[in-house]
């Protein structure tokens, strides 16, 4: 597995290197609507790394978590997991920027959710492409395969059509586990929480 891992990290890093510019590492964090009241949002972060920094900021994270494997929202909870994802945090706020994008409006209670994740989707590339233009490649934590994964993937190939994305810029869908610099997104966007919490 680790040996399958190195091998798509040397495909992404070969993207990268064609990119020589700048790369949007993109999560989410979401409360859809439900029975107990709780009030619905959708939250997606980028955070912009420059194409010549990947190493080091990805360096920076491997100092602040020794584990291979970071979720905020489990982390948090552990002994000096807030301190780490407060760490995080500040490491991307201080080396990189960051654009996020929210929203709350949700059609109806039975919402899934695609419809509104798709939105924020493209105000978060609207966003990166009209402030960062220099950002060449964007990186999603992947989906579970199946329907999920394939909504992005709809989502990408409608703004394609649409030629709201350049012909140049390249969409990526990987796994935190190969790619350490998704983690930072992952608390950016957890911090944006309204309702996040320690327990």
């Amino acid at each position: 597995m680790k040996r399958d891992n190195s091998q798509k990290l040397m495909s992404l890093q070969a993207l990268y290197g064609r990119n020589k510019k700048a790369v949007a590492f993109m999560d989410e964090s979401y409360q859809l609507p439900n029975k107990f009241g709780k009030k619905p949002f959708y939250i997606f972060a980028a955070v912009i790394v420059p194409a010549a920094k990947l190493d080091q900021v990805r360096q920076a994270i491997r100092v602040l978590v020794s584990s291979d494997r970071w979720h905020t929202s489990e982390n948090v909870r552990r002994a000096h997991g807030f301190e780490t994802a407060n760490a995080l945090l500040s490491l991307a706020n201080s080396r990189c920027k960051v654009i996020i994008r929210k929203s709350d409006d949700f059609e109806s209670l039975t919402s899934n959710g695609e419809t509104i994740r798709a939105q924020v989707i493209r105000q978060t590339l609207e966003a990166i492409l009209g402030l960062v233009p220099e950002v060449g490649v964007a990186v999603f934590d992947r989906r579970p395969e199946g329907y999920l994964a394939s909504q992005d993937k709809k989502t990408i190939s409608r703004l394609r059509a649409e030629s709201f994305l350049p012909s140049s810029f390249r969409v990526a869908f990987v796994s935190p586990a190969i790619e350490n610099l998704l983690w930072l997104p992952d608390v950016v966007a957890w911090f944006e929480r309204p309702d996040k919490s320690k327990s």
